[in-house]
This record gives C-alpha cells, structure tokens and sequence, in this order.
C-alpha cells in the first residue's frame, strides 16, 4: 500500500486540486487510489479554502501524538483495502510545516511502516518568493488586521525558514520520494503535474473552475486598513462582499503590485541562499527564485489606490447598512461576542 501526500504548500493551488479530488472519488478509486473522506468535504466539494482531508492528521502530528498517528492511518489503510485501492491520498497544506521537522516526519514514516504502508510520495507545488508572498499577504491581510506590509514581510513571512528546514528534512530523508514542482497560474498545468506526473493516472474529464477562490485587491486591502479601525468587529462583511464581486469587474491595480512585488522583492533578497538548497530538489527548468527580472522595476513611493464604480458601491451599500437597524444589532451582537469571553475569565478569577 502506498502513502500519498500532497502537502501545499499554502497559495499554491491546494483548495484547486482539493476542488478536484473531492469531487472525483470514484475516478480515483477506479484507478486504486483512496481518498478519505473528512469533516472539510464541503468546503473541498465547493473550491473554498479548507484544511484539506488530513487536517486530523496534521493535528496529532503536530500534537506527537504517536498512538493518534496510527488509528488514523489504519482507519485510512483499512478503508483503502475495502475499496480494493492499492494507494491513499491525502492532502492538507499544513502538512508542509510537519514535513520540514525531522522528528515529526519522522513519525509519519515510522507510524505508516508499522500499518502496513510500503511506500510514502510526497508531494508540493512552490512560488517564486516575492509572488509568494504576494498572494499570502493578499491572504492574510484582507481583513484589515496588517497594515505594515514592510514589517510583515521582513519579520513575519516564514517562507524563507520554512524552505530551509525543508530542504534540510529532505536531504536527510531518501525513503521518501519527493516531487517538489513550480506553481504555474494554470490549471492544465497543475492537473497534469498532479495527475498524469505524480499519481501516474490520467488526468479525470472533469469541468472545472480556473480559479476556486475569488480574493480581493491590494487597494481593497488598502481600504480595509482604514475600516478596520472604524468596525473592528464585522470586517468579515466587507470582506465577503469585496470576494463575491468578481475580478472582473474590479479596477485592476497593476502600478500597486509592482509597488509591492517589488518591495516584497528588496526585502526577501537576503534569501536567494535558503532557494537554492531546496532548488537541488527541483528540475532545473523550474528553479526557484525571488522574483522575475522584469518585475524589479518599481516606484517606492507607494502609487494611489485604484477603485472603480463598483467597488465604490460595494463598499458603500456596506456602510449604509451598518447605519440601519438590523446592522447596529449586528454590530452589538458582535461587541458583545467579543466581550464576554474576558468577562468570563475576569469573573472566574475573581
């Protein structure tokens, strides 16, 4: 029995192969390979983020929880042997911050050795730094809740580390056989490297989205800044209204990404080093590096936002809203859900 694990890495396509899988059971059983079903099936089902279907697993993991390794990879082994599968499939981007600590890989493969398993292929797709960081920012910031993007991507973006201690983890570990790919912006792509070159199966007739997740521009992040101030408690509404606006008919804001591209580029430049020890793992082709010459080219004066008519109204429906009644309740529903937490603990010290 064999152990596949697709292990992201974050921003890289995982919610789009996640998309996939879930919804293609039965093409991948037809071809031997089990893929177990978890509490994220909705939202994998839908192509929204989600922990993937090992998200126990990076848990226990994560926990050292030698005995919780094991039920759930004998759950999965047994499973497998009754759909006649010959292969398990698992996927969670969290996966990638086990894998690059020895002793916590370590358990996965003396766990899955014990089962039964007889080989374990792991699996991820890698961004060139700056456009990584890039979309993890646009990720993480949408909220409002990190507003020094300069800050962030020199002292809290942990890429750079987490590439090193991976490289470091695979050359130490030769049972393993790794397949480390470059994202590419293309779902043919990323089906046949998934598919046809890794799990050596075709690639299942399946209609699919380009893209699974809707995300919001830098000049809406910009915005968020500033609102995050003004409703700190419901930014999740602005938020979700800037994602169900398609892309398409937002402003694009390219003189801001360069902006950033090329900030994020300057800062990130220091780790060309850390790129080139995980490169070894990597067809030449597909190299890693900071950022394309092309895009070095940037003002650092930060340009203005870029916003069109029906971003504008959007964002103003949203705020009108919050001026009615319903939308004051909701803002009071909210202080108080933030509130009684500290009161609880508050009163259960005293």
């Amino acid at each position: 029995m064999k152990l596949y694990i697709h292990f992201g890495i974050y921003k890289a396509g995982s919610s789009y192969i996640q998309y996939i899988c879930a919804n293609q059971r039965d093409y991948l059983n037809s071809n031997s390979i089990y893929f177990p079903k978890s509490t994220q099936d909705e939202k994998m089902k839908k192509g929204l983020i989600s922990a993937g279907n090992a998200d126990s697993l990076e848990i226990a993991i994560k926990s050292e929880d030698h005995s919780k390794i094991i039920a759930i990879l004998k759950e999965w082994y047994e499973e497998a042997e009754k759909m006649n599968c010959k292969a398990v499939l698992i996927s969670a981007e969290a996966l990638v911050h086990q894998l690059a600590i020895q002793n916590r890989l370590k358990q996965i493969i003396v766990c899955a050795e014990s089962i039964g398993f007889t080989k374990i292929m792991a699996m991820g797709f890698f961004r060139d730094l700056a456009d990584h960081a890039l979309s993890t920012y646009k990720h993480r910031a949408k909220s409002g809740n990190i507003p020094d993007y300069v800050n962030w991507v020199s002292e809290v973006y942990e890429a750079p580390k987490l590439f090193l201690n991976l490289s470091h983890v695979i050359a130490r570990n030769k049972d393993i056989q790794w397949t480390l790919r470059k994202f590419q912006k293309d779902s043919n792509f990323l089906k046949t490297a998934f598919f046809k070159d890794w799990l050596k199966i075709e690639v299942p007739d399946f209609q699919t989205r380009p893209n699974v997740n809707e995300s919001v521009t830098l000049s809406e992040i910009q915005v968020m800044n500033h609102l995050c101030k003004l409703f700190p408690n419901v930014t999740d509404y602005f938020v979700n209204d800037l994602k169900n606006l398609s892309s398409k008919l937002k402003a694009i804001d390219t003189d801001l990404q360069q902006h950033f591209l090329g900030t994020f580029a300057k800062a990130l430049s220091q780790n060309q080093n850390c790129l080139e020890q995980l490169n070894f793992f990597f067809l030449k082709k597909e190299y890693l590096i900071v950022i394309e010459k092309q895009n070095l080219t940037y003002d650092e004066k930060e340009p203005p936002l870029e916003l069109n008519e029906e971003q504008l109204i959007v964002l103003s429906e949203r705020l009108l809203f919050f001026k009615t009644f319903g939308g004051k309740m909701v803002l009071m529903k909210r202080k108080v859900v933030k509130f009684l937490p500290k009161f609880i603990i508050n009163l259960y010290k005293n």
